[in-house]
């Protein structure tokens, strides 16, 4: 009963919320790669109606596959961006 409560309240706010995390991703591998597959795909999971979205953060020399669907932005100054967590 509380699950169907739940969906109710998610389905009427979908609109309301979209979340973009800018992340390494995988096939990259790294902890937070993992973790950051791992954090969307259980959220999407809790709320199907509102998919999470994911940036891979992207070396200007990485030669990495990513999903087709995945955003991602290069960054030439890599080692200067405060983002840096590889």
């Amino acid at each position: 009963m509380l699950l169907e409560k739940l969906k109710r309240v998610l389905r009427e706010k979908s609109k309301s919320i979209n979340v973009i995390y800018i992340s390494s991703y995988i096939p990259r591998r790294c902890g937070i790669a993992t973790y950051t597959s791992d954090l969307t795909k259980a959220i999407n999971l809790i709320n199907p109606y509102s998919k999470a979205e994911i940036m891979a953060l992207i070396r200007p020399e990485d030669k990495i596959n990513y999903p087709l669907d995945l955003k991602s932005a290069k960054f030439n100054n890599y080692e200067q961006n405060p983002l840096n967590t590889f």
